[in-house]
């Protein structure tokens, strides 16, 4: 999320009156870059899936507690996150660190994704995924679409009242979500319905033309995964 702040706003001198209630505080990111540095320091490299540089802090937070979530270079992620996991051993955090490798699975954004090399595609596909359901995986992207219009509002502020006011935003977005969170559900669960049918008249279709059973595809998605594990130990 973009937000940028002049440097002719000016520094203040007022401190922010909800702190780190929805933004972390800098102090406090700086600290969690410099601990998790302490196990993986950062390194450049570039590969088919783009920049591999890890910025720590960004990237990995012990307050993440969810069964699935998605990530534009998950591929990346999870193996930072499991190196992390790995070098924190005798930390007082590696449990937190443990579970985000462990208990948490990723997987790519449906319009990210598609820049992906095909084997990161085939092994971080989420619609191959039991439980992540038919998510987009781009809700954060729509998040930061809707705060990025303070931005006209933010850049003039002092760091202490830019903080606040983009705070009071996040929890007046979360309370419109929480309001509606009921027709929400109901309407994507009539949308998922809806298209289960036009789902299964196309899969009827396709295996028609390719000769095949529906018995064949988890046999034929295990050898995927088997040929892009293969490609990616290859490259390694």
């Amino acid at each position: 999320m973009k937000l940028y702040r002049y440097e002719s706003a000016g520094s203040g001198y007022m401190d922010s009156l909800y702190g780190n209630e929805g933004i972390e505080l800098d102090e406090d990111i700086q600290t969690h870059i410099e601990m998790i540095n302490s196990f993986k320091p950062q390194k450049r490299g570039h590969d088919s899936c783009g920049n591999t540089t890890y910025k720590a802090g960004r990237e990995i937070s012990s307050r993440f507690r969810y069964l699935y979530f998605c990530y534009d270079v998950i591929c990346n992620y999870s193996t930072f996150a499991k190196d992390v996991a790995k070098l924190s051993v005798g930390h007082p955090n590696h449990e937190d660190f443990d579970r985000m490798s462990t208990e948490m699975t990723g997987f790519l954004s449906v319009f990210h994704g598609r820049t992906h090399v095909w084997d990161c595609q085939v092994i971080h596909n989420g619609k191959w995924k039991d439980g992540a359901a038919v998510s987009l995986g781009e809700e954060q992207e729509q998040v930061f679409a809707k705060l990025s219009r303070y931005g006209s509002v933010t850049k003039h502020m002092s760091p202490a009242s830019r903080l606040d006011h983009l705070t009071e935003a996040i929890f007046y977005h979360n309370e419109e979500k929480e309001q509606g969170m009921v027709q929400s559900l109901v309407k994507r669960l009539m949308k998922a319905n809806k298209k289960v049918a036009e789902y299964v008249k196309k899969l009827q279709n396709t295996l028609a033309l390719l000769g095949l059973q529906e018995k064949d595809l988890p046999v034929i998605l295990q050898q995927l995964q088997q040929s892009a594990l293969e490609k990616k130990v290859s490259l390694i």
